[in-house]
This record gives C-alpha cells, structure tokens and sequence, in this order.
C-alpha cells in the first residue's frame, strides 16, 4: 500500500523495547490505527512531536501488510487539543479517550465523531465533568451505532404512552414496557422527561448538549443508566 499522511489525535502511547513508541491514533480520513515510532525515546528529536496524549498531529505513516501495527515515518504537531493542564481536566480527557478507542473499530473512518473529540476537549476547562462525560457518551453512542433503542419496547414492540410507565434496561439495550420489565433485575423505571432529556442531548451540539439536565434525582439517574450502557455495550 501507498505511504499515507493524515492529521490525527493521540488517544493512548505506550512505550516498546528501549527506545520506542507506540502510539493509538484517532483520524477523521483513516479511524483509528496504530502507529510505531522508532527511536523517538532514545532520539526525541527524531520526531517533530513527542506525541503527548490529547495533542494533534499530522502523521505520515507506511500500512503494514502483515498486521495492524503501521511504521510511522513522520509525526509533526499541530496543536494542543486539552486547553488545560489541571489534574481534573486529564482525568476527565482520558475518560473520553478511552472511549474512542474502546467504541472505534480499527480503520472505519468517523469524522463526525473526530470533530465531537475535539469540540468536546475545548470543553474541558468551561464544564463539569459529570455534564460533559454524559453529553459525550449519549453522542457517542449515537454516532457509533451503539444507541439505545428509545422508540417502543425491545421486547414486544410496544409503544407506551406518555402517562404510561416504562423502564429501561442497559442490558437489553433500551425501553421495556410494565409487562415485559417482570423478570428483569437491570430493569429501571424512567421518566418521560429522562428519554426527552437523551433525545436532545442526541440532537444538540455538543456545547448546547451539556446544558440538558433534569430536577433532583432525575439527573443523577440519566448519568448513571448512560455509564451503565457504556460500560456494558461497550467493554
């Protein structure tokens, strides 16, 4: 295959041998992919980037023909994704990192979810960490095809109406009506308001997204069923 060059977002690095990188890359044109850096830690200057996590780069790199691991022959940065330095905003970063490469297959390019990584790194600094992990996991789940199922009940196709209540089960993967949750030990029962609430954050730019919130208890309830699909779906 023909040398290839793209801009792309550092997810994870990890180093190999002595004085090489490993580097998970996330590009709007190429996916994700993995890229070795040869060298760079005996010779940081090698590279034009010393390939922080949360940084922009324009990598030019050579496919591999005999497994997923590509040589990377140039790696030049662009910018600095993160706008902060703060202990906070690096946790909250990694999380959302973590869930790029855990939700992206290998080399099935998504430029809508690129621009909502970086969109929602800006946000780091400006929003709470809890708002901002749950807008961006409803979006992700919404652009990776691993959305819950919010229009009838996954078991009998049931629509229930808006007086009517209804549960939701992370692990059947969306909405369950009153006669199907029986038996279902994941089975929470939800408001009306808590499926508009994840409706809009779907919908919603991400820096209007994170603005959607519910009364009390209500809120606590959306962020947790949302991490609780994550985590299930997407292990």
């Amino acid at each position: 295959m023909a040398i290839q060059k793209t801009e792309a977002l550092v997810l994870r690095r990890f180093p190999i041998r002595e004085t090489s990188l490993i580097a998970v890359f996330f590009s709007p044109t190429h996916g994700k992919f993995h890229g070795i850096l040869k060298g760079i830690r005996k010779d940081p200057r090698k590279f034009a980037s010393s390939v922080d996590l949360f940084t922009v780069n324009e990598v030019v790199f050579y496919p591999s023909r005999h497994s997923g691991l590509h040589l990377v022959s140039q790696c030049s940065l662009l910018r600095r994704a993160l706008p902060t330095t703060s202990k906070e905003g690096f946790t909250v970063a990694s999380r959302l990192m973590e869930l790029i490469d855990r939700i992206s297959p290998v080399h099935q390019p998504n430029p809508e979810l690129y621009a909502l990584a970086l969109e929602t790194l800006r946000l780091v600094p400006v929003v709470g960490p809890a708002r901002l992990i749950r807008a961006f996991e409803i979006k992700l789940l919404n652009l990776s095809g691993f959305k819950p199922h919010l229009r009838s009940c996954l078991r009998c196709g049931y629509l229930p109406g808006p007086q009517e209540p209804t549960w939701f089960s992370h692990r059947e993967g969306g909405l369950i009506c009153s006669r199907c949750q029986v038996g279902l030990g994941d089975a929470v029962r939800v408001s009306s308001g808590l499926i508009r609430a994840i409706r809009s954050i779907e919908r919603l730019p991400i820096q209007n997204a994170v603005e959607v919130s519910l009364m009390g208890k209500e809120d606590a309830l959306l962020s947790d069923l949302v991490s609780r699909f994550v985590d299930y779906h997407c292990s």
